[in-house]
């Protein structure tokens, strides 16, 4: 059985809610975590002891905040706000 997608109103505006949502998470990732993160993985790496680059985990953010979040509110904005607006 094929799954059947339209974009209607509610999907649109489901991409807008969660585009935003993702606008904000990935500021305050970039203005408070990632900071903090870059400077720790800087000093360890004086020691050896660095790991993983935070550019990495930013790379990830940015795909999950402004890739991935927009398109489950474009799949499923129809369904969540059409349920409570229709």
């Amino acid at each position: 059985m094929p799954v059947q997608f339209s974009i209607t109103l509610f999907s649109l505006a489901g991409l807008l809610i969660m585009l935003g949502a993702g606008l904000i998470c990935f500021g305050i990732y970039n203005r408070v975590v990632y900071p903090m993160a870059r400077k720790a993985h800087e000093k360890a790496k004086l020691t050896g002891s660095h790991g993983r680059d935070p550019n990495v985990y930013l790379l990830m953010v940015k795909v999950l905040t402004l890739v991935l979040l927009p398109i489950l509110g474009l799949a499923f904005g129809d369904l969540i706000l059409g349920a409570i607006y229709r």
